[in-house]
C-alpha cells in the first residue's frame, strides 16, 4: 500500500496538524503566481510542502486498501478463523476509526462498478425485488467473470448489501388514490362549475376559528343577513371481514394461526357529514341517513342510483323535520352512479324509428319501501314504461313564428316532427 494512506505510520509526527498560516500559504498557493509559495517554513524552521498533486484525493484503489486495513484492524479476525478478537482500542480512537471507515466505504461505493450494476439489475426486475435475486444474479458464471467474484454470496450478505444500497424491508408507503383527476372532463367541471359554485356559496357558510376548531368566528361572516348553509358530503367506506392489521406486538408464547382465504364478505358504509353537524341524523340520534349495505349478489345486491336516492331522500326528510332553520347543499362525488339519469328520461339511444307495440323501457319494479320487488329466481322484477313526456320547441325553417309542441313518448310523432323540421 502506498504510505500515504498507510494505517501503520499514521503517528502525531505524520500527521501534520494545519494552523492560520497554514491556510494562508494554501492560498496564495492558488494563485499560481510563484512555485516558491508551495514551499513555506514552520516557526521552528521546517520546510513543508502544499504542492496540489499532495492534496489531491487518493485513488480507488488506495481508498479500498485502506477501507480492508481498517476493517482488520477494527475487527482483527481470530486464529482459528473462527470469529473476530477485541481489537482492544481506546474508545475515542474506535469512533474515529469507525467515522474513517465509513467515510471510505462511501468514497468507494460511488465509484464502485458492482453496486450500480446490482441497482441496475433489481430495477430490471421491477417492483418486487428481493435479497435472493443478488444471489440468483452473482450465481451465473459469466457475471461472476465479469465483476471479479469466485465464490457465491450468501443471502444474509445480499440482504446486507440491500439495505446498503438503500433498500429497506418494510410496507409500501400509500398516497391519495388517482382515478381520473386530471380528465378534461373532471378538470372542466371543477374549474368552471364546482369551484365557482362553491365561492358562491362560501360567505353563507359557517366560519371557525384558527386557534380552536370548536368555537365560530362570528366576526368571519361576509354576510350578516340570510340563512345559514350547511355544506353536506356524502361517501362510501367498505370493510372486509378478514381485512385487518399485520403488524402488532405477538408474545413468544403465541403460535401460529390458520387464517381465512380472501379478504372476506364486506359491509359498505354510506353517510353524509358535515363540519357543522357531524353524521346527519336527528339529535336525539334515534333517526339516521346512514346506511349499512352487504353488498353481493346473494345479499343486498349492489348499491346503485336508486339506493342513492333513497338515501338523499330520507337525509332531506330529517334535515326537514329538525334543521328547518339552515338550508343544505348535498356534495355526491362524480361518480357514474351519482349521475345517472331518471329511467324514464328521454334518450334517443332508446327509441326506434318505427312503432311497435311492444316498445318500452324496462324497468325494475318497486316495492312499498322503495326497493326493487325480486321475483321467486331471484332476479329483480322488470316492467316496461313509455319515455316522459316532454315540450320540444321546433325550428322549422317553413314557418316563422316558434311553434310548441308535446311529445308523448310516440315514435312516429317524433319521425313526423324531425321530417318537418328537416
Amino acid at each position: 500500500m502506498r504510505k500515504t494512506l498507510s494505517l501503520s505510520e499514521t503517528n502525531e509526527e505524520a500527521l501534520p496538524a494545519f494552523e492560520s498560516n497554514d491556510i494562508d500559504a494554501e492560498s496564495e498557493d492558488d494563485d499560481g503566481n510563484d512555485e516558491d509559495q508551495d514551499l513555506d517554513a514552520d516557526p521552528d524552521g521546517t520546510t513543508r510542502d502544499f504542492h496540489f498533486e499532495l492534496r489531491k484525493p487518493p485513488s480507488i484503489e488506495d481508498a479500498r486498501c485502506a477501507l480492508q486495513e481498517l476493517r482488520l484492524l477494527l475487527k482483527p479476525p481470530c486464529h482459528d478463523k473462527t470469529g473476530y478478537e477485541d481489537p482492544k482500542l481506546p474508545l475515542i480512537l474506535k469512533e474515529r476509526l469507525t467515522l474513517m471507515k465509513n467515510f471510505l466505504w462511501l468514497y468507494t461505493d460511488m465509484h464502485n462498478d458492482l453496486a450500480a450494476k446490482l441497482k441496475l439489475h433489481l430495477q430490471s426486475i421491477g417492483k418486487y425485488v428481493r435479497a435472493q435475486d443478488l444471489v440468483d444474479y452473482l450465481s451465473i458464471p459469466e457475471n461472476q467473470a465479469h465483476l471479479g467474484f469466485k465464490k457465491l454470496i450468501s443471502l444474509r450478505t445480499a440482504q446486507r448489501w440491500m439495505t446498503r444500497m438503500g433498500y429497506h424491508w418494510k410496507k409500501e408507503p400509500q398516497e391519495q388514490y388517482l382515478d381520473g383527476h386530471e380528465h378534461d372532463d373532471i378538470v372542466y367541471y371543477r374549474q368552471n362549475i364546482f369551484l365557482p359554485a362553491w365561492s358562491c356559496y362560501q360567505p353563507r357558510m359557517r366560519k371557525w376559528k384558527k386557534d380552536d376548531i370548536t368555537l365560530e368566528d362570528l366576526e368571519a361572516h361576509t354576510e350578516a343577513s340570510g340563512r345559514c348553509l350547511i355544506v353536506w358530503f356524502h361517501d362510501e367506506s367498505t370493510f372486509y371481514a378478514n381485512d385487518r392489521r399485520k403488524e402488532r406486538w405477538v408474545h413468544k408464547s403465541k403460535h401460529a394461526i390458520p387464517l381465512p382465504k380472501g379478504e372476506g364478505v364486506l359491509l359498505m358504509v354510506a353517510d353524509f357529514v358535515s363540519a357543522d353537524h357531524g353524521w346527519l341524523c336527528s339529535p336525539d340520534g334515534k333517526e339516521s341517513a346512514q346506511v349499512l349495505f352487504k353488498a353481493g349478489k346473494a345479499r343486498d345486491r349492489y348499491f346503485t342510483n336508486e339506493e342513492i336516492i333513497t338515501q338523499a331522500t330520507n337525509a332531506m326528510d330529517i334535515l326537514e323535520k329538525y334543521f328547518s332553520d339552515e338550508d343544505h347543499i348535498f356534495v355526491f362525488d362524480n361518480a357514474t352512479t351519482h349521475l345517472k339519469c331518471a329511467d324514464d328520461a328521454l334518450c334517443a339511444r332508446k327509441m326506434l324509428k318505427s312503432l311497435s307495440a311492444t316498445w318500452g323501457i324496462s324497468v325494475k319494479v318497486k316495492t312499498s319501501g322503495r326497493n326493487a320487488a325480486v321475483g321467486p329466481d331471484g332476479k329483480p322484477i322488470k316492467e316496461k314504461i313509455w319515455m316522459m313526456d316532454c315540450p320540444m320547441e321546433i325550428h322549422s325553417p317553413s314557418i316563422s313564428q316558434m311553434n310548441t309542441r308535446k311529445l308523448d313518448g310516440s315514435k312516429e310523432q317524433l319521425r313526423s316532427l324531425l321530417s318537418e323540421d328537416t
